[in-house]
């Protein structure tokens, strides 16, 4: 039984139940994205929105009877309230499985929210409780706020099941097309692009940034006030590997990221990558083309993009092939059934 987060840990579930031989996975989600019935595959669908609103207290209840009716031997969730929700829900004797898609205990622990998050995580600990972190970035930051409770490491994945076949040689004195990928928002840095791109408009390079929320307006706008032609914001693409065939490196400027799943998808197109020195980053991306750079000086990001355009970009083919293996859905799926046992 899992129960339903928003964002990259929806995607993932979603992924990873259509993937499992079973009949008997009930998908119990909170909120309800329109399509959700007809992305999932392989699990029967519940809303608890269609049940009535109480919040969560309400969700527990409604959640108890269910677990009692299908006879639930496992509740996995995805997303901090659903994490503490299954746990106060679930009997003694059901295992309960907490994924944690976020980093706030590392980047934000100083905020009293964050602080309140801690302690009502704490407060809710159970025996068979096991915390999953989606990298060993995360599993870190699990081991430091829980030292006493069951923590491991299951990295997410990215989606393809062949191994690719090339990687993009960028070479220098060519017109470096860049891309990023990631719904706006602040840690995404795209601020950042802005102000570095204003700094290379004399130089053969150019980024497209897919991705939307609702600030996209507002970045247009600043990119046509400095009259940038070199930096544009595309908005939502329903077809992410096909986009990144047109492009001849990847980059990233995130600030915080528990794993970066759009990073592997510029793996699986055989991208070089220019990404932010972030852990995560420095734990997903194959060392042969990943050049990293810090997410809060744009002069130390312009001085890479000169280093490469003086000087090609060679990735290992068997680097990339074999990061796509190690972050693959069946590595995920036998980590996950282990947990189940």
């Amino acid at each position: 039984m899992d129960s339903l987060g928003r964002g990259g840990a929806e995607r993932i579930l979603i992924d990873s139940i259509n993937r499992m031989d079973s009949s008997k996975n009930y998908l119990i989600y909170f909120h309800s994205p329109n399509t959700l019935e007809n992305d999932v595959q392989n699990a029967n669908v519940i809303c608890l929105n269609k049940m009535g609103k109480g919040g969560n207290l309400f969700a527990i209840l409604l959640l108890r009877k269910l677990i009692n009716k299908y006879k639930a031997d496992v509740l996995h969730a995805h997303s901090y309230w659903t994490n503490i929700v299954s746990r106060v829900a679930a009997p003694e004797n059901v295992k309960v499985i907490n994924h944690y898609h976020f980093a706030d205990y590392d980047t934000m622990k100083d905020k009293k929210s964050v602080r309140r998050m801690i302690v009502l995580d704490r407060l809710t600990e159970r025996k068979l409780l096991t915390r999953v972190g989606v990298s060993k970035y995360v599993e870190r930051i699990l081991n430091s706020t829980f030292p006493k409770g069951k923590n491991v490491c299951v990295p997410n994945f990215v989606l393809g099941e062949e191994a690719i076949n090339r990687v993009v040689n960028y070479y220098s004195k060519e017109q470096l097309n860049m891309v990023a990928v990631g719904t706006i928002k602040s840690e995404k840095n795209y601020s950042f692009y802005i102000e570095a791109f204003n700094g290379l408009r004399d130089f053969p390079v150019s980024i497209d940034i897919y991705g939307g929320g609702d600030s996209l307006a507002q970045y247009r706008q600043r990119v046509s006030a400095l009259k940038l032609d070199n930096i544009r914001f595309k908005g939502e693409v329903a077809n992410v590997p096909q986009v990144l065939d047109k492009y001849n490196l990847f980059t990233s400027a995130s600030t915080s990221e528990t794993f970066g799943i759009a990073l592997m998808e510029g793996v699986r197109a055989g991208l070089p990558l220019l990404v932010s020195d972030i852990p995560a980053f420095k734990e997903v991306a194959p060392k042969s083309a990943a050049t990293f750079f810090n997410p809060y000086d744009v002069g130390d990001f312009i001085d890479k993009v000169k280093s490469i355009l003086e000087a090609k970009l060679i990735p290992s083919l068997s680097d990339y092939n074999s990061c796509l293996k190690t972050y693959s859905v069946d590595t995920y799926l036998a980590k996950i059934a282990d947990l189940y046992r």
